[in-house]
């Protein structure tokens, strides 16, 4: 039994997680786990920054047999089920994760949902598989998210499983057709494949940031429309979502599929910190009032709570409050700073305060925007979604 290790039965085989690194997620979790506050589980594999060569049988395991190295460098891997090892020890891991976080007979029970995958319609960056079809990438990982759910409910009755993906729609990160994916022919083909194998309870994990990460008034995307074409999914249009799985082919059981945007977020320009708050503040305002036409969407998570520090988000700084530095060796705790406009505007939506936001945020984004957006025609069901076509 390797030292420091957490061993974990799985079909009647052993498994070892290291210790330390279990040791960290769980103070992570620490805080929401005392506040009863509910997390949300991503699977991600991240074998290339994680093992860097330390651990090349291993890496040889787990790593996608068709994985690419593009040089970016917190490239992910798909997970590896084409061979009967990686097979096993992929559902070795999610059981591991599951019993670890979702069963709520688990001192560490947090979650109900867990994300399999980051973005993956831009799997290049987020999920590589390297050169593959949509049509053939999504048949395989189907098969990861399908495992997952069944493992996943021998912990939790309640328990979900989401496909991941970024705020491209009826486009891409970029033009690279066996790289990069529109996000509706994800989940087009996620859904297909699905009522020719057998449907099961999986959501969607979207992340609407604004259509530029760096300008936090998404109410002047350009790029997100009222229409299945539209490019981007932002939080202008987000409304498109619960059109979508309010689609008679994306219902499970006669149901709308569930929504979790488990990453977004409203950057600070640390040169224009006044106006920029305040433009984060009243598009959150106004977010509100958008969801609350949205019951699909059951969780809504700004990224972060504070800002990273030392330009660690490549710039970004998405944060409700301002940072103060590091507070461990391990930079996964962060010192938080004065808070953001945007702190005190969540803090009073949902009470008196409500409509003293509301008025503020109409009067600065301008009452005509403001309202058409709480109020969006949205499209008829496209016949995209009922006709597979390759994009």
């Amino acid at each position: 039994e390797p030292e420091g290790a957490i061993k974990h039965e799985f079909c009647g085989k052993t498994y070892y997680f290291e210790k330390n690194i279990m040791d960290l997620y769980d103070r992570l979790m620490q805080p929401c786990i005392e506040r009863g506050i509910p997390c949300l589980i991503r699977a991600i594999n991240r074998f290339s920054y994680r093992l860097k060569g330390s651990d090349d049988a291993l890496t040889s395991i787990i790593g996608h047999p068709g994985y690419e190295s593009t040089g970016f460098n917190e490239q992910m891997s798909a997970f590896n089920l084409r061979t009967e090892q990686g097979f096993w020890m992929y559902c070795a891991f999610i059981d591991f994760m599951c019993a670890r976080y979702l069963d709520a007979a688990s001192p560490l029970y947090c979650s109900d949902v867990l994300d399999i995958g980051n973005e993956i319609n831009a799997q290049d960056v987020w999920h590589n598989m390297g050169a593959i079809s949509c049509a053939d990438f999504m048949e395989e990982y189907v098969v990861s998210l399908r495992l997952a759910h069944l493992i996943a409910r021998k912990y939790n009755a309640n328990s979900r499983v989401n496909i991941s993906l970024d705020h491209y729609f009826a486009t891409a990160l970029k033009d690279d057709p066996l790289h990069m994916y529109h996000g509706r022919a994800c989940l087009t083909y996620l859904a297909e494949y699905c009522h020719r194998d057998g449907d099961f309870d999986w959501g969607i994990a979207a992340h609407p940031y604004p259509e530029n990460l760096t300008k936090p008034d998404f109410y002047n995307d350009t790029t997100a429309t009222f229409d299945w074409n539209t490019p981007r999914i932002t939080m202008k249009n987000i409304e498109l979502l619960q059109a979508l799985v309010e689609m008679p082919q994306f219902l499970y059981r006669g149901k709308s599929r569930r929504i979790v945007c488990d990453e977004q977020g409203f950057h600070t320009d640390y040169n224009d910190k006044e106006e920029s708050e305040n433009k984060g503040a009243y598009a959150f305002v106004l977010l509100w009032q958008k969801l609350k036409n949205c019951p699909a969407v059951e969780q809504f998570l700004i990224n972060r709570y504070a800002d990273m520090p030392q330009n660690d988000e490549g710039g970004l700084h998405l944060g409700l409050r301002y940072e103060r530095g590091y507070a461990d060796a391990e930079h996964l705790f962060i010192t938080p700073g004065d808070y953001k406009k945007i702190s005190y505007a969540i803090r009073d939506l949902g009470t008196p305060e409500e409509q003293k936001w509301i008025a503020e945020a109409r009067a600065y984004i301008g009452e005509e925007l403001f309202d058409s957006l709480l109020n969006p025609v949205l499209p008829e069901a496209d016949p995209y979604f009922y006709e597979i076509a390759e994009k």
